[in-house]
Formats: structure tokens, sequence, C-alpha cells
């Protein structure tokens, strides 16, 4: 989380985490948050919808995200379209740069957004195929009648060369996440206090690792049932490991936390040193003159 340093999956899926759990600035039931592993997913299921479009079925993993049993750090329980308004998921593209985008159940539509304002059909290409699918497969019977059709993608325009560090990019994404949330400007967020909400994010995660209602529930966290077929086994390891990642994350959090006090001891001890040297310095160049 320092300065210039790129984020990963985990700093970005407890963030968000911490937005489903703990930080709740909105009306909770109707706002969901997924995993970077959902988009994973997407893409792989998409890669097998398009072999046979009429074959295809929203089963397992695809059918437990619109249920809400995933992601399961935070799991709510709340149907797609039913229970829940919108959803807010991140994407790496390129395998180095990080968007997110606002699916909504509404209006059946889909808002991106990128600090670079750059278009990324390609990799956007499974969200508006698939989503309508899940939401009529999790609907009840009476509601599954209605005409799947691709969701709208729009993007939302960007100030010109944000990113000037190409490291920033998750930052952006969570906060174009949280000010959409909030309905507020996303030019609020730039390159000049773009430092400022990398800190704030740093802060934000410290404070769940020593939140003790958060480490309640990590303690009572329940994993995704076991899935019998191959593929889906290996699917259920990455949802382990991305379990496993977020906690480690937020116990480097706290442990970072821990070490904090003995760092700003050492830190003042150094300076206090240095402010001595540089006055004896000062006074033995005033002798010789």
């Amino acid at each position: 989380m320092g300065p210039a340093v790129w984020l990963q999956n985990q700093e970005i899926d407890a963030m968000l985490f911490c937005e489903r759990t703990s930080l709740r600035r909105w009306n909770p039931s109707k706002v969901a948050f997924m995993s970077c592993i959902f988009s994973n997913q997407m893409k792989n299921s998409y890669i097998e919808f398009k072999k046979d479009r009429k074959k295809f079925r929203v089963e397992g993993l695809l059918h437990q995200y619109g249920i809400g049993e995933l992601p399961s750090h935070g799991r709510t329980r709340s149907v797609w379209d039913l229970d829940v308004n919108r959803m807010h998921v991140p994407l790496l593209v390129d395998g180095n740069h990080w968007i997110s985008m606002c699916v909504n159940f509404v209006t059946r539509s889909i808002e991106v957004f990128d600090c670079a304002g750059l278009k990324h059909n390609k990799d956007l290409e499974p969200f508006p195929h698939l989503i309508p699918r899940i939401v009529k497969a999790v609907q009840s019977s009476e509601k599954r009648g209605f005409t799947v059709k691709p969701y709208d993608v729009t993007y939302a325009p960007m100030p010109f060369f944000l990113n000037k560090t190409s490291s920033d990019c998750g930052v952006y994404v969570l906060k174009h996440i949280e000010a959409h949330l909030l309905g507020m400007d996303l030019t609020l967020v730039n390159d000049d206090n773009i430092c400022e909400a990398r800190q704030k994010i740093a802060y934000d995660l410290w404070e769940a690792a020593n939140d003790p209602e958060l480490i309640s529930r990590m303690g009572m966290f329940v994993p995704p049932k076991a899935t019998t077929s191959p593929t889906r086994k290996k699917e259920q390891h990455l949802f382990k490991w991305v379990d496993e990642a977020l906690l480690d994350e937020i116990q480097r959090m706290h442990e970072q936390q821990l070490r904090m006090p003995e760092e700003i001891e050492d830190l003042r001890s150094s300076l206090k040193r240095q402010w001595r040297k540089q006055l004896s310095s000062t006074r033995s160049r005033e002798m010789y003159d």
C-alpha cells in the first residue's frame, strides 16, 4: 500500500469486503460488491457460453453469486434484481490495469469507470451477456419469463492524463466506486490527491484489522460448499485461496499497527540525533568564526 505500489487482488477484495460489512455508508441491502475472482469466473464461463449458447446453463458458482452466497466473506444472501438494485465489480484488464463497473439491475445497464478513459469492449463482453442470464436463473418461477437481452454498456467520462504514476489505477477503482455510491463527482479524485486517497484506504484496512466486530465475523466464517467436478474443485480452491489471502492481508495490517509505536519512537530518536548533530556542528562553526 506504499506510494507507487500497484494494488493487488487481495487489497481490492479486502477493501470491498469492508464496504460490504463495516463501512455501510448507504442502504447496504440494495448494493452488492463482487470480488476480483468473480470477474475471472465470468470470463471462464463466457468461453463455455460461446461454445453453445442454447445449451448454456447458469449453475454452480454463477448461481451462488446470483443468490448472494458468494463472495463467501460477507455473504449477503441477497438475490440479484430482487434484493439488490446495483452491483459494483472490479476488473483487471490487460493483466496490468484496474477498472470497475456498476451494474444497474433496474435500468439493465453497465457503467464503466476507467481512470485512463479507454474502451475495453473485449474484456467487458462477458458481463452484459451473462449477467441478465444469471438474473433470470435466480428469479422466482413467476418472473423467469422475461426476455434475456444484453445490458447496455456506457463509459463514465474521465479527465485527461490521470494516473501519471501508472500505479494508482487500483486506488482510482476503489475511490470511483466510493464516489459513485455516495453520489459525488468523480473528478473530486485526481492525481493531486490520489496519494491521500491511498493513505485513506490503508487506514480503513488498518482500522478493519482492529475492529472487534469484524474480527468476530471473520472467526465465524463458513466456507462455501465443495463441488464435485474437477473444474469446480479447482474453482473452489481459488475461492479458498482468496479468502486466506484476505485474512493474511488484514493480519499483516494488524502486525504493522503493532509495530507502529516502536517505529515512531525510532523515528523520534533518529530526528533527535540528527538535530543534536546539526546543533553541535553549528556551535563548532560559531566558535571558529
